[in-house]
């Protein structure tokens, strides 16, 4: 017969093609076969995405300073016994140790170092009493006496150096008093702003929150609030405040202040703005105005004397 002389060759060609897309389809048979994937399109190269490559987490290194790289020896050595660092260190241990374990050694071991630390004070307070009588600069006397008579002294001065710098804040500034008619203490409080604007001819605007007088009739002639309390931020009666005119207005007080506080408050506020020069102020404060040493001359030695030769 003619075509079909020789079928095995044919048979054979045909088993190896269906064995060869077999092992194709088993050895991608995780995968979806290309056949069946005809909505992707065709593609001339199809680029596989890969996972990115994990991040391993590092703790950031403490910054570590010049002093950490290099250990003093100085850090690592012991403090010398009995020196102020030990005691600083070992006394509360001994203290300690006396209460929890109150043994006659114990309590006597504490009491013992304890005696031994208040010598080392007084020794302390006698060199330091001699070095601030040599030198000038470090004794407080110069400032304010300390004997009764020159304190008193002290006070007459600071009483008249007041009368002077609330003569000079009067010609500036002027005084706002804010009260209400319930407020008992601002009855207290307005005899007291009353003296200021007799004595020193302060100028005061006396402000009622409530739009009423006060009981006893101090300052019967008054501004009512119009917005003032809630702009000046006031949450409390009696209220004094500094006023320079035309718009600058400084807080001195909220509740009741004695005459001497108030006035204090005054003179600080005056100073801080400029009103009041340093001297003035010291003066003021009952003290005299004294140079403070610089920082060369804190550091330099006062001179000890004439040395001896050994």
């Amino acid at each position: 017969m003619t075509g079909l002389s020789n079928p095995i060759p044919h048979a054979v060609m045909i088993i190896s093609i269906a064995l060869l897309l077999l092992a194709t389809v088993n050895a991608h048979g995780s995968e979806k076969p290309f056949y069946s994937d005809k909505a992707r399109g065709w593609f001339w190269r199809e680029i596989i995405p890969t996972s990115p490559p994990e991040l391993k987490k590092t703790t950031p290194e403490p910054i570590k300073s010049p002093s950490d790289s290099k250990p003093s020896a100085e850090s690592n050595t012991p403090p010398a016994p009995l020196s102020t660092a030990w005691f600083r260190s070992e006394l509360p241990n001994y203290r300690d140790r006396a209460i929890d374990d109150p043994t006659p050694q114990n309590i006597h071991h504490y009491f013992a170092l304890q005696r031994i630390l208040m010598d080392k004070a007084h020794r302390f307070t006698e060199a330091a009493h001699e070095v601030v009588l040599s030198d000038p600069t470090l004794d407080e006397n110069r400032r304010r006496p300390i004997t009764t008579f020159g304190a008193h002294e002290a006070n007459r001065m600071a009483r008249e150096a007041t009368e002077e710098a609330l003569q000079i804040i009067a010609l500036r500034c002027g005084i706002l008093f804010a009260f209400r008619s319930d407020c008992r203490y601002c009855d207290l409080e307005a005899p007291l702003i009353r003296g200021l604007e007799i004595r020193h001819q302060i100028k005061v605007i006396p402000l009622s929150l409530d739009g009423k007088p006060l009981p006893l009739g101090h300052y019967p002639s008054f501004r009512s609030d119009h917005g003032e309390a809630e702009s000046l931020g006031i949450r409390t009666t009696p209220a004094v405040f500094l006023l320079e005119p035309p718009h600058r207005i400084v807080p001195i007080a909220e509740g009741l202040v004695a005459l001497e506080e108030l006035t204090q408050r005054i003179l600080t506020m005056a100073h801080r703005d400029g009103y009041l020069s340093d001297d003035l102020w010291t003066k003021t404060q009952g003290e005299l105005p004294v140079a403070t040493p610089s920082l060369g001359d804190a550091l330099a030695l006062p001179h000890q004397g004439p040395s001896t030769a050994p």
